[in-house]
């Protein structure tokens, strides 16, 4: 079956997500510059991706907004609960019930499997820049400057400028006291089976990520409040 997602990293880890759990043979057209993290993930399946102006006009679009599908993000008001909307949106695109329980979203594909990790492993930073309007927050400098003083005090692994694969940075997060995040692509393999219970500081506005996991995430309009909270938490 065909499918496509015109869309970037974060919104591709979603249908992928979908794709597995729906199983079979499928491809999904989509922009071969964001899908750098597809292959792994579709590792062991009969999954295929191919490039988006290839696809053919009978595919089932996977983007969440698309007025082509009777629940979408738009239909449903920017709904806060992010995974709840994604349950019903994926579940109403005619092939039965794929998702029954939130934690099904958490990524689960062989290369995010526990490995050996050298070293302290403190803080994980997403610091990746976000590509949509979920963080009107985020200002790059704030963001570095809260970087380094977080490496005052804390081993500190960043994202940004570092080259890690997607699976790098869901293993890595499996070895970590605390995740700093903004909310973008790069984080959602942090979510995945082998890690439930790592804090997490996010940069999100109006939007939770409730995957049904014993995680505490705290949510953060901008760098600012995000500092002043790991200020509280003796975490600076």
């Amino acid at each position: 079956m065909n499918f496509v997602n015109a869309f970037k990293r974060g919104d591709l880890c979603w249908s992928a997500q979908f794709l597995r759990k729906l199983g079979g043979e499928h491809t999904l057209y989509c922009r071969m510059e964001y899908a750098d993290h597809l292959p792994e993930m579709f590792s062991g399946t009969s999954i295929t991706i191919a490039p988006i102006d290839t696809h053919p006009k009978d595919c089932i679009d996977l983007w969440i907004g698309s007025g082509s599908n009777p629940v979408n993000w738009y239909s449903e008001g920017c709904p806060k609960d992010l995974i709840a909307f994604l349950m019903k949106f994926f579940n109403g695109l005619g092939f039965g019930e794929v998702f029954t329980e939130r934690h099904q979203f958490l990524a689960d594909y062989p290369a995010l499997l526990p490995a050996a990790m050298r070293g302290p492993h403190g803080a994980l930073v997403i610091d990746a820049n976000p590509e949509s309007s979920q963080c009107p927050g985020y200002v790059p400098e704030e963001m570095d400057d809260l970087v380094a003083r977080l490496a005052n005090k804390h081993s500190v692994k960043t994202v940004k400028g570092a080259g890690m694969s997607f699976s790098e940075i869901g293993r890595r997060s499996q070895f970590s006291e605390f995740i700093v995040a903004v909310a973008t692509g790069p984080i959602w393999p942090t979510f995945n089976i082998w890690n439930k219970e790592t804090p997490r500081h996010i940069l999100l506005d109006g939007i939770e990520l409730d995957f049904g996991i014993p995680a505490e995430i705290r949510y953060h309009t901008c760098v600012k409040d995000l500092r002043n909270s790991l200020e509280n938490l003796c975490l600076l």
